[in-house]
């Protein structure tokens, strides 16, 4: 029963690989460094590095207008985010719709909302490029095993069902 123990082995790689693809790129999403109001007060969000931010209102109401300021005071750009972002977190769902890049520890979010009713902003670790193209590699290498792991179940079935001789230990 020796013989298994290569698709075995390369079917729980690519389980591994997979699902390092999907937790390495997708768990960024799930933290948040904070949530402030768009009352037009400033409010201070303390984050967990100097990483690029996605600014994020409740989806399906307008993004409200945010300017920003970071741990030296001085402005921060909030631009738009070069794809759509939409993250839902059990209790709702968020759609990203600005990015900052802060240069330190804290930023300051000065938030009006576009409709009458107060709305929140969520602030968050931004999903980069590389996250993604790392994603990529990951999950095509773990697919590619996953056939690997498969073709070789298979093929040792065969030779199993048809009693070709085996050689190796324990035959």
């Amino acid at each position: 029963m020796a013989w298994f123990a290569v698709p075995v082995t390369l079917g729980v790689v690519a389980v591994a690989l997979v699902v390092t693809a999907f937790v390495t790129t997708l768990g960024p999403l799930a933290e948040s460094d904070g949530v402030v109001s768009a009352d037009g007060s400033a409010q201070t969000v303390e984050l967990s590095d100097d990483g690029t931010r996605l600014l994020m209102a409740p989806e399906g109401e307008p993004p409200p207008t945010c300017e920003a300021t970071g741990a030296d005071g001085s402005p921060v750009e909030v631009r738009s985010p070069n794809a759509s972002y939409t993250f839902g977190d059990g209790t709702g769902s968020w759609s990203g719709f600005g990015v900052v890049d802060p240069g330190g520890d804290t930023l300051e979010l000065t938030c009006e909302a576009s409709a009458s009713d107060s709305t929140e902003v969520r602030v968050g670790p931004s999903p980069s490029g590389g996250a993604f193209a790392g994603f990529a590699v990951l999950l095509v290498a773990g697919v590619g095993l996953g056939f690997a792991a498969f073709a070789s179940l298979v093929l040792l079935v065969i030779l199993f069902a048809t009693g070709a001789p085996r050689s190796g230990p324990g035959s």
